[in-house]
């Protein structure tokens, strides 16, 4: 924004124009940071507050599968992946709000595309069983060891002296609060340089 600020005058269009882009993304990238902020002390408050929490776990989604694949393949169309993303779908009425499933795809789905490079394999499956609708997020690229697995938690960035990564280490953690906050449960496999699937465990309606 200085250099915008001081140099616009002499500054070729081409070069505006990049600079006003890396000035937005930043921008996007800020909010959604502060968004996840403040999401994590709501969360707290409500897991904490027993009548919030029991009405919200009422709330009903009776397709998430077309709001899980729908969503997925926004974002692997915006990143450029089309062709490295697979989806299989089943779907039953599961006890979460729209809002929150939609939050939980956003982050799960990001750190798949985040954590893979062109060319490697990002799926979305989603299956029932018995009590639950089974939904798994799956990509082929940098992995997470056991140790990362166990200390999931807000602010954690793993491997972030090898790689370079924006944001708080908030998504995973935050995917894996408002799935128990709506009674279901998240769980990972990982090969380290292979491969993950975090999978989250639904509430049947």
């Amino acid at each position: 924004a200085d250099i915008l600020a001081d140099e616009h005058d002499t500054m070729p269009r081409a070069e505006i124009g990049k600079t006003a882009k890396l000035i937005l993304n930043a921008a996007r990238r800020l909010n959604r940071l502060t968004e996840n902020f403040l999401l994590s002390s709501q969360i707290e408050i409500i897991a904490n507050d027993p009548a919030t929490l029991a009405t919200l776990r009422e709330q009903v989604v009776e397709n998430p599968a077309g709001l899980v694949c729908d969503q997925a393949e926004i974002m692997a169309r915006e990143a450029r992946r089309d062709d490295d993303f697979v989806t299989e779908m089943e779907s039953i009425p599961v006890c979460i709000t729209r809002e929150n499933l939609h939050k939980i795809v956003q982050e799960l789905f990001s750190n798949c595309l985040k954590f893979s490079s062109p060319g490697q394999a990002i799926a979305v499956v989603s299956y029932a069983d018995g009590t639950h609708l089974i939904i798994q997020f799956y990509n082929q690229g940098r992995g997470m060891t056991p140790n990362q697995i166990q200390n999931i938690g807000a602010y954690n960035q793993f491997g972030r002296n090898e790689h370079e990564q924006q944001g708080a280490g908030l998504g995973l953690h935050l995917a894996k609060r408002l799935v128990e906050l709506h009674g279901g449960r998240l769980e990972i496999e990982s090969v380290p340089n292979q491969e993950t699937t975090v999978r989250i465990l639904l509430r049947k309606a």
